[in-house]
């Protein structure tokens, strides 16, 4: 059975998640004044906060897919996602803020594909493919009893 304080939890977690999300679609950096100091303008705070937007834009796609699927399903199933998320959620950010970083690499044939921006959406569908497998394994594993 589902609990109240699940669907609580889901659901705050869903608003704070749909909030975020769309505040770093529509603000626009450049219009704020968050990189003025003194009356002049820094350029590159833009850069870093526009990639840090991104970022963290990226690695909220998962998280609009999968918590919704969480209103339905047994307290046991959303347990065990949770605690694959607590590990898994800031190892992904980890990695997406990495891949930021690093320099963009050239060449040819397959090589020249694995860059940062393949991996960037690689990594928040493998997030949301090994959370779909969880919650799919445990519901499953929990119909029978």
């Amino acid at each position: 059975m589902i609990g109240m304080k699940q669907k609580k939890i889901v659901g705050i977690l869903f608003v704070l998640i749909f909030i975020i999300f769309i505040t770093l679609v529509i603000v626009d950096v450049n219009k704020t004044n968050l990189c003025v100091v003194n009356g002049i303008q820094n350029n590159g705070c833009f850069d870093v906060i526009n990639s840090i937007g991104e970022i963290v834009l990226i690695s909220l796609f998962p998280f609009l897919f999968v918590v919704p699927i969480l209103f339905f399903v047994r307290r046991e199933a959303f347990v065990l996602w949770s605690k694959f998320a607590v590990v898994g959620f800031p190892l992904m950010l980890w990695a997406l803020f990495d891949l930021a970083n690093k320099p963009q690499s050239s060449g040819f044939g397959p090589v020249s594909m694995l860059d940062g921006a393949f991996f960037a959406f690689l990594i928040p569908f493998l997030f949301f493919l090994i959370s779909l497998i969880l919650i799919t394994y445990k519901s499953i594993k929990l119909r029978g009893k």
